[in-house]
């Protein structure tokens, strides 16, 4: 969704390999790679190679993935990791956490530049940090939110009020 925001291009190779994932990224002069926390992992398990970091990857994002295994990709690969996040189907990534932030286990990131994000309490109103409560997005950009459940007017009414996202998850607010 981002490269296509940006206007940018995507290579999405036939299949997954581990072993050849890195090496496809610079055939393919790929800038910014994403994947889950599964395929960062199955990367870094692969065998060292010398041209490790001989490619134009600048950016590379695995969810989840592990603060010690983002140190070692960066080591070993030499790019910049961003690698929490949180999205829906429904709704492209509402947080991120911002490229070369040091995440830590368990945090989101900040909010998209593309969001309204609010977390609000079991009253409805905004939640105090360190307080419970459920997520509600509002786009900034029109397409970010999916029309609808198919076939489900009822749910798609529950999900979707006065333009907002509604998120049954339960978060904590970070006064960070």
């Amino acid at each position: 969704m981002p490269a296509l925001i940006m206007h940018g291009s995507v290579y999405v190779p036939a299949r997954f390999s581990a072993s050849k994932f890195m090496r496809e990224a610079r055939e393919q002069h790929v800038s910014v790679v994403w994947g889950t926390g599964a395929a960062g992992m199955a990367i870094l398990a692969q065998p060292a190679r010398a041209d490790d970091a001989s490619h134009p990857t600048r950016l590379a994002c695995f969810f989840p993935f592990h603060p010690d295994a983002q140190r070692v990709f960066r080591a070993r690969f030499g790019t910049e990791m961003g690698c929490q996040a949180y999205g829906q189907t429904e709704l492209m990534s509402i947080a991120l956490s911002p490229p070369g932030l040091a995440a830590h286990a368990g945090e989101l990131g900040k909010p998209s530049p593309f969001v309204e994000l609010t977390l609000l309490g079991e009253d409805g109103q905004p939640a105090a940090a360190g307080e419970i409560g459920e997520i509600a997005v509002r786009p900034r950009i029109p397409q970010l939110l999916f029309d609808g459940y198919w076939g489900q007017p009822e749910a798609t009414r529950e999900a979707i009020r006065e333009g907002c996202l509604f998120s049954k998850a339960a978060f904590m607010v970070n006064s960070n």
